[in-house]
């Protein structure tokens, strides 16, 4: 799947370090709220996306939205607290975002292909 991958590291590579002029510009609530948004709009469109193209470009806005939300987590934190405590709180954002989101998309991939495959053979 790295096809459904690319647009979004596209976007965070590029679009990253404007985020953070805007959101020094603008407010950083502001920023976060949008990017939320547009991620979770562009997300659940996905699941209505007539073809692949579609959900490639869908996937190129979520990455926008991806982009000014995750550099934004970082800082945050990084606001939030001190010492140790920002170096641990670091470390949990990581593990919530591989671990955590990569067996949530897993499962959610399995249970999916295996709809497809009980699909295909029935309509055999």
């Amino acid at each position: 799947m790295p096809a459904l991958s690319i647009p979004v590291l596209f976007g965070l590579g590029e679009l990253a370090p404007l985020f953070g002029i805007v959101a020094d510009l603008y407010g950083r609530r502001l920023l976060l709220a949008w990017g939320l948004l547009l991620f979770g709009l562009s997300g659940t469109a996905i699941a209505f996306a007539p073809t692949f193209g579609w959900v490639l470009t869908l996937r190129a806005v979520q990455g926008i939205g991806f982009s000014a939300v995750i550099p934004l987590t970082i800082v945050l934190i990084g606001d939030l607290l001190e010492g140790d405590s920002e170096v641990s709180g670091q470390g949990l954002k990581v593990f919530l975002e591989k671990f955590i989101g990569l067996a949530l998309a897993e499962t959610f991939f399995e249970a999916h292909s295996a709809q497809d495959h009980k699909k295909n053979t029935e309509d055999q």
